[in-house]
């Protein structure tokens, strides 16, 4: 899937996307959000949903390396490199 195919959906159709097609990489909790970056065959996406109300704040295609590399520098891959 294209980028700009991506972006042109509107949310309903986004997010029926990401669940059925995109792939969990990471869920973040905060005080008042839940945050789930997907990846989407060759992207990130990030869905941001208020904790309280349960409704889709924002859906964004996640590109910032910064922001990506927060994602994955607490996970323990440990088990995964033992079972090889």
């Amino acid at each position: 899937m294209e980028k700009n195919y991506f972006t042109a959906l509107g949310p309903d159709n986004k997010i029926e996307l990401m669940f059925n097609y995109g792939e969990v990489i990471r869920t973040v909790e905060t005080a008042d959000r839940f945050i789930l970056l997907f990846l989407l065959d060759n992207f990130f996406v990030e869905i941001h949903t208020d904790k309280v109300k349960k409704e889709v704040l924002a859906i964004e295609i996640q590109e910032d390396p910064d922001v990506l590399h927060a994602y994955i520098k607490d996970l323990d891959i440990s088990d995964l490199l033992n079972a090889a």
